[in-house]
This record gives structure tokens, sequence and C-alpha cells, in this order.
């Protein structure tokens, strides 16, 4: 079932579109073979594209902007665009990218890192790119579950900050063209041995099949080459007894008397 907005905003005047793709536009299936892009007119949106899974894949703005401005853009899009179909799939209805675009206005040093495009979203999180190259996440609430400090696994956040209840994240761009199966499974195997419990990494959703396949989406390798988790929302912190002396040292004697 799927779940609707209450009482939505009111939005400015519709965009003007034209679309430019090989497909056929909602409620009917788009082409499976192919991409669709839209242009919008009389907006600083540019175009926006929609892959064969019927999910936005990235949205071009005109220019470089504040981030408040593209979430502004995208807010009065217009309902004859497929924007917001999109972004309802993922649970950002208007009333939540208002309250990000306020917070966010409120911001002056994110004019530092005006965005160029918006290229993925999940339920937590939208995700810009940067006109300098960085990537700009925006989430309602911290990224990082239970307010858990960032580990040696997480792609590190070179600025953050957060306006009343939205938070940012400036980070590097990463690349997941080269990521092998047997890298991953050496990640998570440390993520897991520093006690953290794992959520929404496999492809088949068996967090008891230790050896089914992990999402590549989740994880990404920055221009070094190293590999980091990019969703902090895939792992949640240990319990406290994890930390517990009597437990630890039990263990350490275990693994000295198996050696």
């Amino acid at each position: 079932m799927k779940i609707c907005a209450y009482n939505k905003y009111p939005k400015n005047q519709l965009a003007h579109c034209a679309f430019k793709g090989v497909g056929i536009a909602p409620p009917y299936r788009l082409s499976s073979n192919k991409k669709d892009t839209f242009e919008c007119k009389n907006s600083l949106i540019k175009s926006y594209e929609i892959d064969n899974g019927f999910d936005l894949k990235e949205i071009v703005f005109t220019k470089p902007l504040h981030v408040s401005e593209a979430l502004n853009s995208i807010i009065n899009a217009g309902e004859e665009t497929l924007i917001q179909d999109m972004l309802d799939n993922w649970l950002h209805y208007d009333y939540e990218l208002i309250m990000m675009r306020d917070d966010l206005s409120k911001v002056k040093e994110l004019g530092a890192y005006k965005v160029n495009k918006m290229f993925a979203m999940g339920v937590r999180a939208l995700v810009f790119e940067t006109e300098n190259g960085n990537i700009l996440k925006i989430t309602r609430g911290s990224h990082f579950p239970k307010q858990r400090k960032p580990e040696d696994f997480d792609l590190p956040v070179k600025k953050q900050g957060k306006s009343n209840t939205t938070f940012y994240y400036v980070e590097d761009k990463v690349f997941q063209d080269s990521i092998t199966q047997e890298e991953l499974r050496a990640l998570v195997k440390h993520i897991k041995d520093k006690g953290y419990r794992m959520k929404d990494y496999l492809v088949h959703f068996d967090e008891e099949n230790a050896d089914d396949a992990i999402r590549v989406c989740q994880f990404g390798k920055t221009a070094d080459g190293k590999l980091y988790l990019i969703d902090p929302g895939c792992a949640f912190p240990p319990p406290k007894h994890f930390f517990d002396v009597k437990r630890l040292a039990q263990e350490f004697m275990i693994k000295f008397r198996g050696d």
C-alpha cells in the first residue's frame, strides 16, 4: 500500500516540459532497453532522467545553485513533470522538501558548495554533485544511526553541519565500476568484527546467508582506490555489552587456546 502525503503544500505555476525519450509516460511502462530523458523549460531544472526501473536517475540544473535553490526548483517543477511521482516513491514528499529547503537556506556557507545536479536518493538522503566535484548529502535527521560516530569503514566526511532537523555532509565522489564481491565481503567482515550489525546490504535480504551477493550501491571507492561504506545507515552500532571487559577477555582466551 502506498502512503500518500497528507495536506500537500501548494505549488507554483506548472513548468513546461518536453519529452525527449523513447518510453511512454506513466502510468504506462517505460521502454525496457533505454533510459528516458525529459527536458524542462521555464525552470532552473534543465532536464531529468528516469531509468529502466522507473526510478529517478538524476535531475540536472541549468546552473550551479545553492542547495536550497535546487530544492525549491524541485518543489516547483510542476505536476505535469514526473519528478514528484519519483520522489514520492522514495517517501520524499513536498512537506519534507519544503522543510529541508527552509532549513538549508539559512546555511550561507553552503554557497561554497553549489550543486549542478541531484543524481541519487534513498529513503534517508538526497545526494547532489557540487560544481567542484564533491558530493553533498542532505538528510532529515542524522545520517548515522543512533547518532553513532563515523568509523574507519565510513566514507570520510569533509564537512558537515545541521540546520534545525536537516543535516548536510560534504564528501568525496566515489566510483563503483571496479568493486568485486571479494572486496565487499572483506569490508563487511571488518564492519561486523567491530561489533556492528549490518542492514540493507544484501541483494536478496538474507541476513543469515553470508555468501549471498552484496549490493554494490551501498559502497564506493574513492580516487585512491580505497573502499568505503557510503550509506552509514547500513551499519548499526554494537550494543553496550559488546565492550564488556569480561566478554572481551573470555573471547581472547577462547581464541588463544584455539591457537
